[in-house]
């Protein structure tokens, strides 16, 4: 008999990259962002104020005063439209066999839709939705003796509607509070 080893449920046992898709902020993202290098990363981090008292001081309450989510991304196919997304900015166009990106001069950064999707080895889907984000700005485009890579990043904001004046998912659904930035769904098979 083994021993050390933990109660589990191979179910839940995950591999591989999954697929990232993106599209306009406020609706489902359908934009397949191609070939990725070994998948994708989701950080969530809650920047904390911690409160002491007494002596010695004991910590007695933590509050968050930040919380950013941020999905990273390296892109190994040469896509401008992906360029544009992880920039936040630019225009693209295209001709019969030509794909063209121009950048500059914007102070604005275009939001999008993510929605991360990912196969397990037991027919389980796991599905990260983030309502709204932008690229950071950041495109480094290696040029090596290896398959380019272009790292894309993207940091979730809140998607607030200024019309009805409330955080809303891609269908226009109130999102409240505790549930803002990034929604995961873990779908089990049948």
């Amino acid at each position: 008999m083994p021993y050390n080893l933990p109660s589990y449920d191979t179910n839940r046992l995950s591999i591989g990259p999954g697929v990232v898709y993106l599209g306009p902020a406020g609706t489902t993202p359908t934009i397949d962002v191609g070939a990725i290098e070994s998948g994708a990363t989701l950080t969530t981090t809650r920047t904390k104020e911690e409160i002491f008292q007494g002596f010695p001081k004991t910590l007695i309450a933590q509050f968050a005063t930040q919380e950013t989510a941020v999905l990273k991304i390296s892109g190994i196919e040469w896509n401008t439209n992906n360029f544009l997304y992880a920039l936040g900015a630019g225009i693209t166009s295209s001709a019969s066999n030509t794909e063209i990106m121009d950048f500059g001069g914007q102070i604005a950064f275009t939001n999008v839709a993510l929605k991360l999707v990912h196969q397990t080895p037991y027919g389980w889907t796991v599905n990260v939705l983030i309502w709204n984000a932008q690229g950071d700005g950041t495109i480094e485009m290696n040029f090596g003796d290896t398959h380019h890579k272009m790292p894309y990043t993207f940091h979730a904001m809140v998607p607030w509607n200024n019309t009805t004046k409330v955080c809303t998912d891609w269908a226009g659904a109130t999102l409240a509070v505790g549930k803002q930035l990034f929604k995961v769904i873990i779908e089990k098979a049948a």
